[in-house]
């Protein structure tokens, strides 16, 4: 947990001090991104903790004792899923691997979220760029053949639509008290994760969310719904990333 909370400090210093949400977004992504290299690290989900605050409007200082308390929970959880999945760990290990090798990913994937952050800066809606989403977009650009939608971009829009539309229930009808409404959340995004056969815990983050936003409706879901669905469309742009690479590495 050391690593998300690294970068909640590190997204709080920025967004304390730079008032253009926009620039304090993307500043605080690539610190995040900075120490997942810096590290060697393929622990995607730091971004998300990076990019909470801005997008939820948080300055509080008891943002990251948050983060590692809840982390070591979260960890929990994650051990005994990848214990009974026993891919997962094997596959991302192996995209660390390749990202290290073919660093050409980050200029595709910083194109894509420089555009969705000025769209959600001339939209201000701002589930069109919520946290999930940036850790999705990163693992989809930083390794295109090792994917859990690869081949069926079709389900991504759903799966974070149902996700979304779950947690927007469960806010809806089950709080107070959150703890309920974080069970429901949590059991029906994993039933959903296992049904579609798709490992891709930031659905789990989508469901939760909305027990953080006040008043949230409809809204929600369709604007993650429509990301997940422009981020399904960019897969091409991904595959051609990682073909114009491995013809430039075999021309050298």
């Amino acid at each position: 947990g050391g690593l998300p909370t690294a970068a909640a400090v590190c997204v709080l210093c920025i967004h304390n001090h730079v008032a253009i949400e926009s620039l304090a977004l993307l500043l605080a992504v690539l610190a995040a991104q900075r120490l997942l290299s810096l590290l060697r690290s393929s622990l995607a989900p730091a971004l998300s903790a990076a990019a909470l605050p801005v997008i939820l409007g948080i300055h509080s200082w008891a943002y990251p004792v948050q983060i590692a308390i809840g982390l070591i929970g979260l960890a929990a959880v994650l051990a005994v899923l990848r214990r009974r999945q026993g891919a997962p760990g094997d596959a991302a290990a192996q995209v660390a691997t390749e990202v290290a090798a073919q660093p050409g990913w980050q200029w595709s994937w910083w194109i894509y979220l420089t555009l969705m952050v000025g769209l959600v800066q001339r939209t201000g809606w701002r589930m069109l760029l919520l946290p999930p989403l940036i850790v999705i977009s990163h693992e989809r650009f930083a390794e295109p053949g090792h994917c859990p939608w690869l081949g069926r971009a079709w389900q991504l829009p759903l799966a974070c639509g149902i996700a979304a539309g779950v947690g927007v229930l469960a806010a809806q009808l089950l709080k107070p008290p959150i703890a309920l409404a974080m069970a429901v959340s949590l059991g029906l995004n994993l039933l959903l994760m296992h049904r579609l056969r798709m490992w891709l815990p930031p659905l789990l983050a989508a469901g939760l969310l909305p027990l953080l936003i006040p008043d949230v409706d409809g809204r929600y879901v369709l604007g993650v719904t429509i990301a997940a669905a422009v981020l399904a469309l960019s897969s091409p742009l991904a595959r051609a990333r990682r073909w114009w690479w491995r013809a430039w590495a075999r021309s050298r």
